[in-house]
């Protein structure tokens, strides 16, 4: 509930291996939701890690829905990631890897495929460490934020250009970011 906090349904995941560090959760274009396995605290040690794609739930009740389990690698070796954007008119994939120096954006194949690993290959800087990120419901904009702080990039052509800082407030351990539909 946005008012309180409390749960108010639990969506389990079917037809998808046991978890280990879920980190993020999308939604892109036909209300369909994409959920991170893309943790890594063992230090970027996984040879590969997970995304699911799930129909959002029409009614938010408890209930059990079949997932579909893709397997990710990155073209550059493992990572640990936090962030994942689906942008919502192309429905293309980003991940950002979080590095106290600053990560990079990893752009998915142009569709997911069930039949082997996809490959993301690394794009632009990112000059944060970043615990998640979130495209405006246009596509025209990029947030990202870390936990002190944030950027905002304009998105031309599935590239960013640093627009401006964003202010984010000071949390026990504030992570996430996202967009209003309007």
């Amino acid at each position: 509930d946005a008012r309180t906090g409390k749960t108010v349904a639990t969506v389990t995941m079917a037809g998808v291996g046991r978890p280990r560090d879920v980190e993020a959760i999308a939604l892109g274009p036909g209300n369909v939701l994409y959920v991170g396995d893309i943790g890594d605290n063992a230090g970027g040690s996984w040879s590969h890690v997970w995304i699911y794609q799930l129909p959002e739930p029409t009614e938010l009740r408890d209930q059990t829905v079949r997932a579909t389990q893709y397997t990710v690698t990155y073209a550059d070796g493992a990572r640990n990631a936090e962030a994942l954007m689906v942008h919502p008119k192309t429905g293309r994939v980003y991940l950002v890897d979080k590095d106290e120096d600053g990560g990079h954006l990893y752009e998915s194949p142009a569709g997911l495929s069930t039949g082997g690993t996809n490959v993301f290959k690394r794009g632009a800087a990112i000059d944060l460490w970043v615990t998640d990120g979130a495209f405006s419901p246009d596509g025209s904009q990029l947030a990202v934020r870390g936990y002190f702080g944030g950027i905002l990039y304009d998105w031309r052509d599935g590239r960013p250009k640093r627009k401006a800082m964003l202010h984010v407030p000071m949390q026990d351990q504030g992570e996430s970011v996202t967009y209003t539909p309007d």
